[in-house]
């Protein structure tokens, strides 16, 4: 039997990340390993402690990031219908 790897994956709101945020996101030679769709980002997670030079050039992920940990998430979607989440800061944008 083979043995399958699933990932969980944090679906939320892109008002959880700045404009600013958004426009490096954006970028198609951005390093975070992100990946944009129609309505948002994949964001690939990083381990903890090697993350710094992704949260200096997108700070507002820090958050969505320590989110992500605590429910062993891998990646992140960011959804411009995705939910909006009561603990973590939003941005109007």
């Amino acid at each position: 039997m083979t043995t399958l790897e699933i990932i969980k994956i944090l679906v939320i709101s892109t008002c959880h990340i700045s404009k600013q945020d958004s426009g490096v996101l954006t970028q198609q030679s951005n390093p975070l390993l992100a990946d944009s769709f129609y309505y948002g980002w994949y964001v690939f997670i990083p381990d903890e402690g090697e993350d710094e030079e992704h949260l200096k050039l997108v700070p507002s992920l820090r958050p969505v990031f320590e989110l992500a940990r605590k429910n062993d998430c891998k990646y992140i979607r960011l959804d411009q219908d995705g939910d909006e989440v009561e603990e973590l800061p939003r941005y109007d944008w």
